[in-house]
């Protein structure tokens, strides 16, 4: 007769598995809200401003994508939405959505701090895609994102954002 041999795998997870309560979600349960892709988390927060601000005639979506705490390498992206257009900032995108007609534009869309800066170092050197993006860089450093905002939102222009350089001798405000 031969004996049941047991594997240290096998008891581990028996042991994993008393210590965890049990639930009633599977595991593609689990993945459903990591497996959304970006336009599909984007088309969910524009239908629910739509809900949320149903009096206004346009809605915004703010996108922020930051690097993961955890994992150096992922980037994470927050959507929010607002019934005013936000103050440009880096590492952000938004979105209108013009709720009468039902059309999603892009309003602008900013890297990172450092990022504009080689952008703006290197624009002679662009690729068709960073094209696009050095307008918006250049549309921040000019004021005109911030007079943007402020036009959507019926306020006052102000000064804009400045981008802050280091050269190893203090912090360069330029712009």
């Amino acid at each position: 007769m031969k004996k049941k041999e047991k594997t240290i795998g096998a008891s581990y997870m028996d042991a994993q598995k008393s210590e965890r309560p049990e639930t009633k979600q599977d595991l593609l349960e689990t993945q459903k809200p990591a497996a959304l892709s970006y336009m599909e988390k984007l088309h969910e927060t524009v239908r629910k401003a739509v809900e949320a601000y149903s009096d206004q005639p346009y809605v915004f979506v703010e996108a922020f994508t930051r690097k993961d705490k955890l994992m150096a390498r992922a980037l994470v992206t927050e959507f929010f939405a607002r019934s005013t257009c936000p103050t440009p900032s880096f590492n952000q995108a938004v979105y209108r959505y013009d709720v009468k007609n039902g059309r999603l534009e892009i309003a602008w869309q900013l890297p990172s701090n450092k990022r504009c800066l080689k952008l703006l170092a290197q624009s002679f050197a662009l690729d068709e895609g960073e094209r696009r993006l050095i307008e918006h860089v250049h549309d921040l450093k000019s004021g005109a994102l911030e007079q943007l905002a402020r036009e959507l939102n019926n306020e006052e222009y102000q000064a804009g954002l400045a981008f802050v350089q280091d050269n190893n001798e203090g912090d360069i405000y330029v712009g």
